[in-house]
């Protein structure tokens, strides 16, 4: 039997770190507030005992289709079962379980692609050294995890490994609505410049469309629901300058000029991933990590060829860079960032010694022992925020007048939701403070100040 390379040991010592370390984090989080949204949605599919078709918690009395795809909230959902259904404790675990898997599909990636122990584990040390990468995944964000399944789609499409890679795009299209077409576009890119894949593309393509159509065709159904235009072209789009940026950009001109193989496929996924950039601003950088890991290792790669002591020096280098700090530049409409940052690994070690992550506090517990004793009878609460009604609905199992995303809504359905709120009594409303207490309807009985909340009584 082949003794494994060491660099391969060194690559399963990392994964066993971060795995550690985000295990022993499980408590703390999720943190952000799309995490209130999925949650919702393993409440909904425990309640249903199946994945729902129409969000009849949102948007009440009306509702709207569900399109969201249901992988994650269906691991979620079983995740709370031994829990007796808490989907806070379920969503707290499989948050906690994102990081490990998605290192680990990173690296059997890295491991397809290049074959080669000491570039698999090059590759591996420049992503921990990403801020990003680590911060993306405690948020109980469903387009992590499918990032994380296209890039191992991307490995096999690489291999022309067709069953694999026509698994790891289903699970991607099942987990997310927009990740799986920025990487089907990118792998176009590279099959248009290296033709010799055009014909895989096709069976790969055809077979992942036909697998995702029981939910895709429930999606086209619906598809006048979906809003295009200025809801998607919203947020931030900065430029990151960073040494795994600068190595990154080195990296494609290297790949250019030999045509390396690996590296056209990374800088064409890239490509495919510039929608996002100016659809989605920061969502470029929070799901190219991957692709931007493959980009830096080349000339780190190529410096360090035959040389042992060049190697060691390298990921020493690295290594330091990942668990202390790193210089960069953010570039954004709201000015220019610059200093040292921290290393991604570094952060999630700090982790370890923080508290709470999540948009929980006292606040929340308090109204929430509210609603559940003093107004069990009601069915729905109103909110000035989406995530604030979802957060309830994870908790108290009341219905909302609005919805974490507003990309699916019809306005003339809306129309009794905004009458619903103007005569209903009893009614009860918890609104956010930051958007001003001007949001809250005149004709209140009661209103409380709850931390970051009103909470107004209409009886």
């Amino acid at each position: 039997m082949k003794k494994p390379s060491s660099w391969r040991i060194a690559s399963i010592t990392i994964f066993v770190l971060i795995t550690l370390i985000s295990l022993l984090n499980v408590k703390k989080g999720p943190g952000g507030v799309d995490c209130w949204y999925h949650m919702a949605v393993a409440r909904n599919i425990l309640s249903k005992r199946r994945i729902p078709l129409y969000a009849d918690w949102e948007y009440y009395p009306v509702g709207r289709p569900h399109l969201y795809p249901p992988f994650l909230h269906s691991c979620v959902a079983l995740l709370s079962i031994p829990f007796r259904g808490n989907v806070l404790a379920g969503g707290k675990v499989f948050n906690a379980l994102m990081l490990p898997i998605s290192t680990a599909l990173a690296i059997l990636g890295f491991s397809r692609i290049y074959k080669d122990p000491w570039r698999e584990f090059l590759a591996l040390i420049i992503l921990c050294m990403d801020p990003i990468f680590f911060g993306v995944h405690r948020g109980l964000l469903p387009s992590v995890l499918a990032s994380a399944f296209a890039f191992l789609a991307l490995a096999y499409f690489y291999e022309r490994n067709l069953y694999p890679c026509v698994l790891m795009m289903t699970l991607c299209l099942y987990t997310h609505l927009g990740i799986p077409y920025l990487f089907l576009l990118g792998l176009f890119i590279f099959s248009t410049i290296n033709r010799e894949y055009l014909s895989f593309y096709g069976r790969f393509f055809l077979a992942s469309m036909v697998l995702f159509s029981p939910w895709g065709l429930h999606v086209l159904s619906n598809f006048d629901w979906i809003e295009f235009g200025f809801r998607l072209v919203r947020g931030d789009r900065p430029i990151v300058i960073s040494i795994i940026t600068v190595l990154g950009f080195l990296g494609a001109l290297i790949a250019i000029g030999k045509r390396e193989l690996p590296g056209l496929l990374a800088l064409s996924c890239l490509l495919g991933f510039s929608p996002a950039f100016i659809l989605y601003g920061r969502r470029f950088w929070a799901h190219s990590s991957l692709l931007w890991a493959m980009l830096a290792s080349t000339p780190l790669y190529s410096i360090s060829k035959g040389r042992k002591i060049r190697k060691l020096v390298i990921a020493l280098l690295i290594l330091i860079l990942s668990l202390l700090f790193q210089p960069g530049i953010l570039l954004s409409k709201m000015g220019v960032r610059k200093g040292w940052f921290p290393g991604g690994l570094r952060e999630e070690i700090e982790l370890l010694s923080g508290g709470d992550y999540s948009m929980l506090g006292e606040d929340v517990k308090t109204i929430v022992r509210i609603i559940n004793s003093e107004f069990k009878e009601l069915e729905a609460v109103h909110v000035n925020r989406g995530w604030v009604g979802e957060m309830l609905y994870v908790f108290t199992g009341k219905k909302t007048d609005l919805a974490m995303y507003g990309e699916v809504m019809d306005p003339i359905l809306y129309k009794p939701v905004l009458e619903k709120i103007k005569y209903e009594r009893p009614a009860l409303f918890v609104f956010l403070r930051e958007g001003g207490r001007y949001d809250l309807p005149n004709n209140l009985d009661e209103v409380h100040v709850i931390g970051r909340f009103y909470l107004g009584v209409r009886w």
